[in-house]
């Protein structure tokens, strides 16, 4: 690993295939998480990122103190029902205008108030936002879509609701070619994969 640069480790995967998972065994090493997700959460407080979605969204993404309910405004991007594909693309696009570029601010503050020397980005749309750009190593987490859909279903999900959200990213097959590197998390054996990013870590770090 470059002494002069931080060296940041960048997770791709389809959903539910463990990338969370992938990104903690990484913490645990010595890695510092820098998490879109919450960033996400973080950026939709922004008075001004507020503002932006209620003029275009309107009042019923929010809730009764004036916070974005995500789950009402995923309604509104990810919507599966006939006829109104094109209207969720522009919705999306709209959507990831606002909030991306604050995203990435909050991630690139994160890592320049940090002394730490590595880092794991788990963002779910790494790729479609372009932060691939300031990765070192791309990891491919691989899980077959049955499992993957059993794990989505706990989070109150089903089949539809899968494919339309993977529908509106980059394609898998492209992700996992892109990548520097695929893990396996195709058994919930965390034994084999702790092993297997044993081996990434000393390959790239030590």
């Amino acid at each position: 690993m470059s002494e002069e640069r931080p060296f940041v480790f960048g997770i791709l995967g389809g959903i539910g295939s463990g990338k969370s998972t992938v990104a903690e065994l990484l913490v645990q090493r010595g890695a510092l998480l820098l998490d879109a997700d919450a960033a996400g959460h973080e950026a939709l407080r922004l008075p001004h990122v507020k503002e932006a979605l209620r003029t275009y969204f309107g009042d019923l993404i929010f809730d009764e103190v004036g916070e974005v309910v995500r789950g009402k405004l995923a309604e509104r991007v990810f919507s599966v029902s006939p006829g109104k594909n094109g209207k969720n693309n522009e919705n999306r696009r709209f959507l990831e205008g606002v909030v991306h570029p604050e995203i990435r601010n909050i991630l690139e503050s994160k890592r320049a108030n940090s002394q730490s020397r590595v880092f794991v980005l788990d963002a779910p749309l790494l790729v479609e936002a372009k932060w691939c750009t300031i990765c070192d190593c791309l990891l491919f987490v691989e899980a077959p879509l049955e499992m993957r859909l059993s794990r989505v279903v706990q989070r109150g999900w089903d089949a539809g609701m899968l494919a339309a959200r993977e529908a509106a990213q980059f394609p898998l097959e492209e992700k996992r070619k892109m990548s520097d590197v695929v893990v396996n998390n195709n058994t919930d054996d965390m034994i084999a994969l702790n092993a297997e990013l044993e081996k990434v870590w000393h390959k790239y770090i030590v």
